[in-house]
């Protein structure tokens, strides 16, 4: 009884993990493509983790036992690392940590003239990790995207605690009944 029931916790969770990294990803190329807020180079960081997500747990539903649970140790390590990310970029818009490398402008400038390089400057498509873009309810993206990552891992490790429960309780019945 308890294998059947940790295993269907586990393809619940990793069906859980792939439509929240799917439904975020959605979000991001949304709000990119249709609605025109450029990332920045965090925002785009965060996205890879998503995309390993989406990777770990698609191979976890269609593989075994062990894969299911290396996928799920794998998104939760990448959920860790999403968190991480979002931090940083949340106390680099809270002012809390001033970096350079990732709010610089592009290098890709080819202007011969201070005239071409303004145009250029002024024409690009460039966020600045350090300017949010957009706000929504008064939290920018990077806060939201940190809220919704800690509130995941709350999710996941609450299911996982309820299905070791039962798991238990279920060995304690067996026992019992022997």
């Amino acid at each position: 009884m308890n294998k059947k029931l940790m295993k269907n916790s586990e393809i619940k969770l990793l069906i859980l993990l792939l439509l929240f990294a799917i439904a975020a990803l959605i979000l991001a190329y949304v709000a990119q493509y249709v609605f025109d807020l450029q990332p920045c180079l965090l925002c785009i960081y965060q996205r890879l983790p998503l995309l390993g997500i989406v990777a770990a747990g698609i191979v976890g539903l269609f593989l075994g036992k062990k894969s299911r649970k290396l996928a799920l140790i794998l998104c939760v390590a990448l959920i860790l690392c999403d968190v991480a990310l979002a931090s940083y970029q949340v106390a680099i818009e809270k002012k809390l940590i001033v970096d350079s490398s990732s709010c610089a402008l592009s290098d890709n400038i080819a202007a011969q003239t201070i005239e071409q390089m303004q145009l250029e400057i002024l024409s690009a498509k460039i966020s600045r990790c350090d300017r949010p873009e957009f706000f929504f309810l008064g939290f920018s993206f990077a806060q939201w995207a940190l809220s919704s990552y800690l509130a995941l891992l709350a999710v996941v490790f609450g299911i996982i605690k309820i299905s070791n429960n039962k798991a238990g309780n279920a060995n304690n019945e067996e026992k019992i009944k022997k």
